[in-house]
């Protein structure tokens, strides 16, 4: 599912509709969020029709100012969970999981900033499940991601940075555009982002899956230290999550380069080991011919041939399709889980193996520190 998302400064004029039009129509996409649109319910009705929209959620704009919606098409399983004047937020149901979807616009004000992203944070703490946030945050998580301007001073809080590491949240990514957004643009100052949560095969990265033949090969330890040494930006999580980036890239590269894509070759020698046999095979049928002199070649290949099965009546099966009928019955059953009666007065044969201080030590979850204990302990080409 393909889901665009643009701060649109107004969506009553001509040109922006135009332009909202031919980024619908070029990327197929079927949910639109739309921030700052500036309009009422009725005139976002008429642009909902008139883009070829089916269902929609709409705060309107407080005068000429802020507006959001959301549109979406007929096929797709959405349902509104909340929303107010700085976000809409809906459940997404698809094949895979059911998500919730919320479209964010922070407030660029910081008297209005609190309000906002505390509704934020309560929606995404009482939301058991997968979220994603289309968004126009009004905040950087560094200050690569801005060009020339005030970049704010440090003790103004970033509820963006809060947010990360709150929620264990991750940045997507990007492509194409690093920046998003310019001052003293015409019309609307900030490009649309287009998500795509299930993308086509042939755009989609080949996962990444570290090879334990790579161990063998003293270069591979050497690769991962020069990679490791990278400087990178951004909190701690943010600059672990960068460094295993950079690792994964230079193993790929490396892997390539020393390699050669093995399994590449091995699908090669494998083809070839095929079509040796194949010739052998046709080597041998010329030689063994079906005839009344070679004829023991012939009941031999027949011999694991079911012509015909007994039932336990005793009557014998000659149709294929019922031959498989009945051997997948007896499958079924062979297989199928007996009902097991236990007497309950046999209970106290069975005896406890753990005191009940043993358990509570079994069940609680690890803290962070545990696990990186025993992470850091462990053995072996995976450690």
């Amino acid at each position: 599912m393909r889901i665009l998302g643009w701060n649109c400064r107004g969506i009553c004029n001509a040109s922006t509709v135009r332009a909202l039009g031919a980024q619908i129509k070029g990327a197929r996409t079927k949910v639109v969020f739309l921030s700052e649109t500036k309009a009422d319910v009725y005139r976002m009705e008429f642009f909902k029709k008139n883009l070829k929209f089916d269902e929609s959620c709409v705060v309107e704009a407080n005068g000429n100012a802020s507006g959001l919606c959301l549109m979406w098409k007929f096929g797709i399983d959405l349902k509104v969970v909340e929303f107010n004047k700085d976000l809409i937020a809906v459940k997404v149901s698809d094949q895979c999981v059911d998500w919730m979807l919320v479209g964010f616009y922070g407030p660029p004000y910081y008297s209005e900033k609190k309000k906002a992203w505390g509704n934020l944070f309560a929606l995404l703490e009482s939301h058991q499940g997968p979220w994603a946030i289309m968004r126009d945050f009004n905040y950087i998580v560094n200050e690569e991601e801005q060009l020339g301007g005030n970049k704010g001073g440090p003790s103004a809080t970033n509820y963006l940075k809060e947010l990360l590491f709150e929620f264990n949240a991750v940045d997507l990514g990007y492509s194409r555009n690093k920046y998003t957004w310019a001052r003293g643009a015409i019309k609307s100052d900030h490009a649309p982002i287009l998500m795509d949560t299930n993308p086509c095969e042939r755009f989609a990265h080949k996962p990444f899956r570290f090879e334990a033949v790579w161990l063998r090969d003293e270069r591979c330890s050497a690769v991962i230290k020069e990679a490791w040494k990278g400087k990178v930006s951004g909190s701690e999580f943010v600059k672990l999550y960068k460094k295993q980036a950079v690792t994964r890239e230079a193993l790929r590269k490396w892997n390539k380069e020393v390699f050669r894509r093995c399994q590449d070759r091995i699908n090669s020698l494998l083809k070839k080991i095929k079509e040796v046999l194949h010739l052998k095979m046709d080597f041998l049928k010329k030689i063994f011919k079906p005839s009344s002199r070679n004829g023991s070649l012939e009941v031999k290949w027949r011999r694991n041939n079911k012509d015909a099965i007994k039932n336990e009546e005793g009557t014998w099966i000659h149709e294929s399709g019922q031959i498989k009928d009945k051997f997948w019955e007896n499958f079924i059953n062979l297989f199928k889980e007996e009902e097991v009666y236990f007497p309950e007065h046999l209970d106290h044969l069975v005896l406890p193996c753990i005191t009940e201080e043993e358990n509570e030590g079994l069940i609680c979850i690890p803290t962070p520190e545990e696990i990186k204990d025993v992470l850091f302990q462990m053995q072996g080409p995976w450690s």
